[in-house]
């Protein structure tokens, strides 16, 4: 959050101080902002636009533009062979409580593939969380909550984790999908 305002964004809380006394982790002491808060992700292509643009001030963020030291994102994927380490990973983590038969499959199709190393792009401030109920709608776009998973990513991974994301029913990224390429291509 302190990228954010070093940066001028007014799109995300801010940071007031932080509490590390007596906590497993610390925690961050924010302002509030006030605003509709939706488990239900936007439905027709002017919100999913707004939220992109959301992303991309977010995502113009970088660590050669900013004095604060992040860590790299929670989880993020910075080409193919990183990224397959990275879900392979997160896979075994799943193995004392069982892996779902689903999952095992996709992670099987997924090494199995003929893919190749595609190196992601450069570094910037990603969300790592893009659950639609982290994000305050505003009559002019959107802002941010909960940035505990935030550090340097892959933009193209944080707007694939958009479109993707479980916690959107039915698919509810594919208008943002269908339109990604010039979304993407926004100033």
């Amino acid at each position: 959050m302190l990228a954010l305002a070093q940066a001028g964004l007014d799109i995300a809380p801010m940071p007031l101080g932080l509490i590390r006394d007596g906590l497993q982790h610390p925690a961050v002491v924010e302002t509030w902002l006030a605003g509709p808060v939706s488990h239900e992700p936007p439905t027709i292509d002017r919100e999913w636009e707004q939220l992109v643009r959301h992303l991309a001030q977010t995502h113009r963020v970088t660590p050669e533009s900013c004095a604060v030291s992040l860590p790299a994102a929670v989880i993020t994927m910075t080409g193919t062979v990183s990224g397959l380490a990275v879900v392979t990973a997160e896979v075994e983590r799943l193995r004392p409580s069982g892996v779902p038969h689903d999952v095992a499959d996709l992670v099987r199709r997924m090494t199995a593939a003929p893919l190749p190393d595609v190196v992601g792009t450069a570094h910037c401030l990603c969300r790592c969380d893009t659950n639609i109920a982290n994000f305050v709608r505003f009559a002019g776009g959107w802002a941010s909550v909960d940035w505990e998973y935030a550090g340097w990513g892959d933009a193209a991974f944080e707007l694939a984790e958009l479109m993707l994301h479980p916690a959107h029913p039915g698919g509810a990224g594919q208008p943002l999908a269908a339109r990604g390429r010039s979304l993407c291509r926004m100033p």
